[in-house]
């Protein structure tokens, strides 16, 4: 009796070459900045902006090289300025070359 999940199996690939990048779901200075200037009410802004420190800097504690350090710092930033200016100002990226 065939298995009634064979098909199945024959048919799923094992993985492509973008499963790191979906597992991963790494956070870009450019996320930071359209959620930092998006049309949304400060207060959610603020929150996705929390967020996003709360997720990158549990992966610091992984970042050998302390690569994501400049992104926890641009998202300080974007908290920064959006408490102090009322959701107004716009946001300093300290990834992005001046």
């Amino acid at each position: 009796m065939k298995d009634m999940n064979q098909s199945d199996r024959k048919h799923t690939g094992d993985g492509t070459g973008d499963d790191a990048d979906k597992t991963a779901q790494s956070i870009t200075s450019r996320d930071i900045r359209a959620v930092a200037i998006s049309a949304e009410p400060v207060d959610e802004r603020l929150a996705a902006l929390k967020s996003m420190k709360t997720e990158l800097e549990a992966r610091l504690s992984a970042d050998g090289g302390g690569d994501l350090a400049p992104l926890v710092e641009e998202v300080d930033n974007a908290i920064e300025n959006l408490s102090s200016a009322g959701g107004e100002a716009g946001v300093r990226s300290a990834t992005a070359s001046e």
